[in-house]
C-alpha cells in the first residue's frame, strides 16, 4: 500500500529513468495500471519501446487498443505511430493514424502514412496506405512529369569502385544494431550498382510554397510536406514562364550537399540559358551560399507565399544518380576550385588527420568529447570545430584531410567533397527507429570510394546525451 502522500503509481520521470537504464520489465509492470499509461504519450511510447525489447506482442497490442483512447490528440497518434514504426509494427502504426478523424484533410496525414510505407515490407498494406494518400492528394499524387528537353550533359556510365563501410559494438550496444547496419550496407551497395541516370523532368502550369509543396489551380496536391495549402488564383500571386525547383523541406546540410546540390550541376553548362532557381524564403543560409560558390547565387529566388510557374523544371538525380559521377561532378569540382584558391589567399596549410569535433553542440551531445578530443590531439589529429567557419574554409579542411576522425554530425556532409580513399571514422549513437538516418555516412562514404568504419555506442530511450567508451574505441580506431 501507498504511503501518505506518495503517488499511486510512477510518473513520467519514473518512466524516463526506467528507459535510461533498460528496466522494461518494469516498466511493463506499471504499465498493466491504465491510469500509469494515460498520464502521457511520452509514456505509452517508452510502454511500446518496452514491449518490443522483450518481444511483448499482447503489450503491444494493448498500446495499440490504448492509442484510440479520446484521450489523445492527432499528434499524439502520430508519436504513437512512429513508436510502432520504429517497433516493427507498421499494422499497429497505420491502424493509429486512422483512428484520427478527417485524415484526409489532415495536411500532415500524408506525410505520416508515407512514412509507414516507408518502413513496411506488407505489399497489402502498403497498397492500402497508398490509395490513402491518393484520396487525401485529391488525385494529385498521380499526375507525374514529362521529360524536358533540358538535359545533363554528360553521357558516362555509372561508376563502379565503391567504397568500403565496416561497423563495430561497444560492449553496451546490442546486437541487432549491427545486423541493421550491415543489412543497409548490403542494400545501399545492390542499388548503388543499379543506378539510374540523372534526368530533368518538368510540371506545367501548378504553384509552388516556400514549403516545396506542389499543386494545380484545380486542387490537385502534386507534392505536399505537410502543410496547409493556400486556395488562390495565378492572377493573384507572381509568375515565371519558367523556374528550376530547389525547395526541399529539410533544412540539414547534409540533405542540402548530397540530396539536392547536384541537381544544380546541369545549370553549368554554357548553352543553358538563365531561369531563377526557387529557394524557400526560409532555407538556410549555406544553399544561397554554396550557389554563389559557383556563380549561380544571382538566380537565387526567394520563395514565401505561393508563386506560379508555367514550367517547372524538375531535376531528379538522387543518392543513386550521384554513381554517374562525370555528371553531377562540376558543381562539386568547382567548389573545390574556389575553396583552394582562396586558402592559398588565406595561407591557409591542410591538416592530414582531423577530428571535427561537436563539443558545441546542443543537440545529441556526445558527454565525455573532451576526453576523446585530448587523446586525439596527443596522436596528432587536429581538433576542428566548423562552428562560425566560413563554408569555403569548412569545404577545404575536410577535402584536403587523408584521415577524418567524427561523431555522428552534420560535419561528415562535406565526405561528398573528400577524394575517393579518404579514410573516415565515426562514432555513432543509435537506436531502434534511428537506422535509416543514422547510416547515411556509411552510404555516402560508400557512394564516394572511401574507407568507412563506425563504432557503434548506444542512445537509449528519449536520452539525449550519450557517451563513448573511450579506451576499446581508441583501440578500435588503431585497427582500422
Amino acid at each position: 500500500m501507498a504511503k501518505v502522500g506518495e503517488p499511486l503509481f510512477a510518473t513520467l520521470s519514473d518512466a524516463r529513468r526506467a528507459v535510461s537504464s533498460g528496466s522494461w520489465q518494469q516498466i511493463l509492470d506499471w504499465g498493466k495500471d491504465d491510469a500509469f499509461l494515460l498520464q502521457s504519450h511520452h509514456i505509452v511510447n517508452a510502454y511500446v519501446a518496452a514491449a518490443y525489447e522483450l518481444s511483448q506482442v499482447d503489450a503491444l497490442q494493448r498500446a495499440a487498443d490504448l492509442a484510440l483512447s479520446p484521450r489523445w490528440d492527432r499528434n499524439h497518434r502520430y508519436s504513437f505511430a512512429r513508436a510502432f514504426v520504429a517497433s516493427e509494427r507498421c499494422d499497429l502504426a497505420w491502424r493509429t493514424i486512422q483512428a484520427n478523424p478527417d485524415i484526409y484533410s489532415d495536411p500532415a496525414f500524408v506525410k505520416q502514412a508515407r512514412r509507414v510505407i516507408a518502413y513496411s515490407h506488407d505489399e497489402v498494406l502498403r497498397d492500402e496506405i497508398k490509395r490513402a494518400i491518393v484520396v487525401a492528394m485529391k488525385g494529385g499524387s498521380e499526375i507525374k512529369p514529362t521529360p524536358s528537353s533540358l538535359h545533363f550533359a554528360f553521357e558516362s556510365s555509372p561508376a563502379v569502385a565503391l567504397g568500403s563501410a565496416v561497423a563495430k559494438l561497444s560492449s553496451r550496444t546490442s546486437p541487432r544494431h549491427l545486423a541493421a547496419f550491415d543489412l543497409a550496407i548490403q542494400r545501399t551497395r545492390d542499388a548503388l550498382l543499379k543506378a539510374k541516370r540523372p534526368v530533368l523532368r518538368e510540371y506545367s502550369n501548378v504553384f509552388v510554397d516556400r514549403h516545396g509543396q506542389i499543386w494545380r489551380e484545380d486542387g490537385s496536391i502534386i507534392k505536399t510536406t505537410g502543410k496547409p495549402i493556400v486556395n488562390i488564383g495565378r492572377n493573384e500571386v507572381s509568375n515565371h514562364h519558367a523556374a528550376v525547383f530547389g525547395i526541399k523541406e529539410t533544412r540539414g546540410i547534409y540533405h542540402w550537399l548530397v540530396d539536392r546540390l547536384a541537381s544544380f550541376a546541369w545549370m553549368l553548362q554554357e548553352d543553358i540559358g538563365k531561369m531563377p532557381i526557387l529557394l524557400s524564403d526560409k532555407a538556410s543560409h549555406f544553399e544561397a551560399t554554396t550557389l554563389s560558390l559557383v556563380s549561380l547565387g544571382d538566380l537565387v529566388c526567394s520563395v514565401g507565399g505561393p508563386e506560379y510557374v508555367e514550367r517547372l523544371i524538375v531535376p531528379r538525380v538522387g543518392f543513386e544518380g550521384m554513381m554517374y559521377w562525370d555528371q553531377v561532378s562540376p558543381i562539386f569540382q568547382n567548389i573545390r576550385n574556389y575553396a583552394l584558391d582562396m586558402a592559398v589567399k588565406a595561407a591557409l596549410s591542410p591538416a592530414e588527420k582531423i577530428y571535427i569535433s561537436r563539443s558545441d553542440a546542443k543537440r545529441r551531445p556526445m558527454s565525455n568529447e573532451k576526453e576523446i578530443e585530448v587523446r586525439l590531439a596527443a596522436e596528432g589529429y587536429q581538433i576542428i570545430s566548423f562552428t562560425g567557419m566560413p563554408l569555403w574554409q569548412q569545404f577545404f579542411i575536410a577535402f584536403s584531410a587523408k584521415e577524418i576522425v567524427a561523431p555522428h554530425g552534420a560535419g561528415l556532409s562535406h565526405l561528398i567533397m573528400c577524394a575517393s580513399g579518404t579514410k573516415v571514422t565515426e562514432i555513432l549513437p543509435i537506436s531502434d527507429g534511428t537506422h535509416k538516418l543514422r547510416f547515411n555516412y556509411a552510404r555516402l562514404s560508400l557512394l564516394r570510394g572511401h574507407q568507412y568504419s563506425a563504432w557503434l555506442e548506444p542512445q537509449i530511450g528519449e536520452e539525449d546525451s550519450w557517451s563513448v567508451d573511450v579506451d576499446p574505441f581508441l583501440e578500435f580506431l588503431h585497427t582500422q
